[in-house]
């Protein structure tokens, strides 16, 4: 579902635009889903006969959710639910039944799912797999966790300025903003994860700022059959970025996917204040004749 909403107006000597959005797109996969908010302001006013001016400012936030690839592996192996269908026989069931035929549930009421490791209660006992005993593609499909949250934030400004008639001077700005959270929870209780190191979490921030400045200068003349044109400009890029990223296992609770629930710490990395500058100017200049 998508729902936008637009207003936009003029007088003689002013415009604007402003906008509003809102987009979500569910996936046919379990865990999957993105969402969009987004907001747009524009203004363009001409300040004096000689003076044009106007900002733009936008936001955006995707929040994305999608499958954890820690669990979800390819191959022939237990991880990969195409390869559980395939392989396993439809005698092993997906979820927990009891004796009379209902789905089990835990004492917190949620879906019991079938480990093959005697979940399954049958007149004649509990049923258990030959092989991959101790996991459900169910549960790291409905329980692992990648998320990905980005907030963007934009300005861009410009002033314009004619003067001596041949001549105009035009300043353009413009900061870009991105912060980047990223969560990634593998489950204590089924998949890759959860038999090497009792679940695990991942938690990754990454922050980057952008800023651009132009100044140009531009004269333009034409005398007789010939017309004459030159620019001189300056510009200056500025980058700075910062990235956290930190590392997490043994959960203590199922479905849990915070900090205070680990109990090892596996690891750090990231970049700190990583910035980086160019600076540059630039001449051009034209000559046509009875063009």
């Amino acid at each position: 579902q998508e729902y936008n909403l637009d207003i936009s107006g003029a007088t003689e000597k002013t415009d604007y635009y402003m906008s509003m959005g809102y987009l979500q797109d569910p996936s046919y996969i379990a865990g999957s889903d993105f969402r969009r908010y987004s907001a747009r302001f524009n203004l363009n006013t001409q300040i004096k006969k000689w003076l044009r001016g106007g900002f733009n400012m936008a936001y955006a936030r995707r929040d994305t959710k999608f499958q954890n690839n820690n669990n979800v592996s390819a191959g022939t192996v237990n991880s990969n639910v195409f390869a559980f269908k395939d392989l396993f026989a439809p005698v092993y069931t997906l979820h927990a039944w009891d004796l009379d035929g209902n789905i089990k549930r835990d004492a917190y009421g949620e879906i019991m799912w079938d480990l093959g490791t005697g979940q399954t209660e049958s007149p004649y006992g509990t049923t258990r797999r030959s092989a991959f005993t101790g996991y459900s593609p169910a549960v790291y499909i409905l329980k692992d966790r990648k998320q990905n949250i980005t907030d963007d934030l934009s300005g861009r400004a410009y002033l314009e300025a004619t003067f001596l008639r041949d001549f105009k001077f035009t300043a353009n700005i413009s900061i870009d903003n991105m912060y980047d959270r990223l969560l990634r929870y593998s489950n204590n209780e089924s998949g890759i994860a959860a038999r090497d190191n009792e679940g695990s979490l991942q938690k990754k921030h990454t922050t980057n700022t952008t800023i651009n400045s132009q100044q140009l200068l531009t004269w333009n003349h034409d005398f007789g059959k010939h017309h004459v044109d030159a620019l001189l400009g300056h510009e200056y890029y500025w980058n700075q970025s910062d990235i956290v990223n930190a590392y997490w296992d043994h959960m203590l609770v199922n479905n849990m996917p915070q900090t205070s629930n680990t109990v090892r710490s596996t690891g750090a990395d990231g970049k700190d204040a990583a910035r980086s500058a160019i600076e540059g100017y630039f001449f051009r200049g034209n000559y046509n004749y009875a063009n």
